[in-house]
């Protein structure tokens, strides 16, 4: 499936020319959906969730926050 148009459900939004948590305008840019960890009372990871919206990020990035690529295809 190609990309279309943001808010779409189900579909991946063109993706931007920089990273988006960074602001890098590298070569290695991909479409990333963020994950939120979520900490208990004695501040351990107990779950996640993931954001409501795609990201560029750049390979940094990528490496540093959690997150899942999102692909256009089926």
């Amino acid at each position: 499936m190609a990309a279309s148009a943001a808010g779409s459900p189900g579909t991946v939004a063109a993706m931007s020319d920089r990273c988006d948590s960074c602001g890098d305008d590298g070569p290695d840019l991909a479409t990333v959906q963020r994950i939120y960890v979520v900490f208990d009372e004695q501040h351990q990871p107990a779950d996640h969730r993931l954001a409501d919206e795609f990201e560029t990020w750049c390979a940094v990035c990528r490496v540093t926050y959690p997150h899942q690529e999102v692909s256009g295809e089926d």
